[in-house]
């Protein structure tokens, strides 16, 4: 019994092809770029390269084994170098490389004996299709609501936060048109069974048809190894102001507002509030506290504190 899991990018950082490979049900993990543990000369030759090795930093896990790695440089090379010629462009790129890599993945779990095959929602679209009447069995990992129930919660939003608009626009329900959105809904509609991190996914995906039976709810958990052991507590000193930390996608889909609401409530002049994570500026229009002392950018990673 094996599992080819199609992935893009290191979500999870790799944890669920991890976990296939743990119990032994990893047969190919079939994605774009990867810095294998034995680099080939393709990936040693690009490494040579700054951008490109800080890229590839996370792209790897500790644990799967090499062989059972099969990485697709040109799709990404290629869409990376269309994203800096416009969005329109890009987005272009980026949907060809999700059907070359399912087009890999189909032909991968038919010749070589798959059972099942696994994708992330957003990109399982092409492969589930391509796999229809095989036999081979077709596993979703949904990691939002139904796109239909997405849809009309960022929406909701953009009425009750017109000033988050720049962020809820963006998402893909909403921005990247129509036909790309009735992928999305054919994707649970494909699958033979489909796991979901929460109650709420599992209720969004029964509301909109999905077979109750076909739905599984696994929580999501965290890295012993990283995370493991007990955790010191910072002391606080009385009549201190209290620190929060929101680590996270800076957008509206996040709730960022509803973050930043509960630290005007509780007084600005009480609370330190640090924001670390990827996504849009902050518009200093957004919030007015007064105290805004720190703004500091990475790359694509930005920490604002207030």
């Amino acid at each position: 019994r094996r599992v080819l899991f199609r992935s893009t990018g290191a979500r999870d950082n790799y944890e669920v092809a991890l976990a296939l490979e743990e119990i032994g049900l990893l047969g190919a993990l079939v994605t774009n770029a990867y810095s294998l543990e034995h680099g080939r000369p393709l990936q040693r030759s690009l490494s040579a390269i700054a951008p490109v090795r800080r890229r590839m930093a996370g792209r790897h896990r500790s644990g799967i084994s090499d062989e059972h790695v099969v990485p697709c440089w040109g799709p990404e090379i290629l869409s990376q170098a269309a994203g800096l010629c416009g969005e329109r462009i890009g987005r272009i790129a980026f949907a060809w490389q999700e059907k070359e890599l399912s087009k890999k993945s189909a032909r991968m779990a038919r010749g070589s004996g798959f059972e099942a095959v696994l994708s992330y929602n957003y990109c399982a679209y092409h492969v589930f299709r391509l796999l229809q009447g095989t036999g081979i069995k077709r596993i979703l990992f949904q990691c939002h609501p139904h796109p239909r129930s997405a849809r009309r919660i960022l929406k909701d939003e953009r009425e009750l936060s017109p000033e988050w608009s720049r962020s809820l626009n963006a998402e893909k329900e909403i921005s990247w048109g129509e036909k790309y959105f009735r992928q999305l809904e054919a994707e649970p509609a494909m699958a033979d069974l489909i796991i979901v991190a929460s109650s709420f996914t599992r209720d969004s995906l029964i509301d909109n048809g999905i077979d109750p039976e076909r739905v599984v709810v696994v929580p999501y958990g965290t890295d012993d190894a990283r995370f493991g052991g007990e955790v010191p507590f910072s002391r606080r000193e009385p009549h201190s102001r209290l620190r929060v930390l929101f680590v996270g996608q800076m957008g509206q889909r996040k709730g960022v507002r509803y973050l930043l609401n509960a630290c005007e409530l509780f007084g600005w002049n009480r609370c330190e509030l640090t924001i670390c994570g990827r996504g849009f500026d902050i518009d200093p229009g957004v919030v007015d506290t007064g105290s805004r002392s720190e703004e500091r950018r990475v790359g694509k990673e930005c920490r604002s504190r207030w």
